[in-house]
């Protein structure tokens, strides 16, 4: 496991820094977001067949990400206590779990996103509020929508995604920050707040009564 890790940032140290400067076309960016959506439900699907989806994991990160290749500005929807991933161990942590990985530094925290804790994901789609290009490096921004392979149920995500052609040629994810949709918190009634709101109701009919009869 730590060696297929190990394998996605070992180029990262032979200054292969550079980049190609063919721009990047919005079909490119549809086809990265298609690839990694394929990715979660392969991952999802080899943990449920028992096979090595650790491998499989490390294969699409490998392919989609520019761990080895450069920075990658990775802040996942459900890490809490180490809510940044600058390393590709760090990512497959999160992607396939602290356990599967054997890190444990972050043992009670990554249950395995991409296997969702077990649980599998059947379907990921991306819905883009907006892409920019800017020559070799694209923006992304939007919502996706993951379905619980065991459920059925559907969750909501929103994104942003850097995409950035390596010295390779090929595009891959440079940034990726992703958390849960915003809720605003309602505190819930008290009895003393229903009381006071009696009383000023009863207050105000008396009030108005009085400036009627001195009338």
């Amino acid at each position: 496991v730590g060696g297929a890790a190990l394998a996605l940032s070992r180029v990262a140290y032979k200054a292969l820094t550079k980049t190609s400067t063919q721009s990047v076309t919005e079909a490119e960016v549809l086809a990265a977001q298609a690839a990694w959506s394929d990715a979660i439900v392969r991952i999802s699907a080899a943990q449920a067949a028992g096979e090595d989806f650790v491998q499989v994991a490390a294969t699409a990160a490998g392919e989609l990400y520019g761990y080895g290749h450069g920075e990658v500005l990775f802040k996942p929807t459900k890490a809490t206590n180490n809510p940044f991933r600058p390393s590709a161990e760090d990512a497959m942590s999160y992607f396939v779990g602290a356990a599967a990985t054997k890190n444990l530094a972050f043992e009670g925290e990554d249950t395995g996103f991409a296997i969702n804790g077990g649980r599998g994901w059947e379907q990921v789609v991306f819905r883009n509020h907006k892409i920019e290009l800017f020559g070799s490096v694209a923006l992304a921004m939007g919502e996706y929508f993951f379905k619980d392979a065991t459920s059925g149920e559907v969750s909501r995500v929103e994104y942003t995604f850097g995409y950035k052609r390596n010295e390779d040629g090929k595009l891959r994810i440079c940034l990726h920050h992703s958390s849960a949709p915003f809720e605003q918190k309602v505190a819930p009634v008290t009895e003393a707040e229903v009381l006071a709101a009696q009383k000023l109701w009863s207050d105000s009919i008396v009030s108005i009564s009085k400036v009627y009869a001195e009338e």
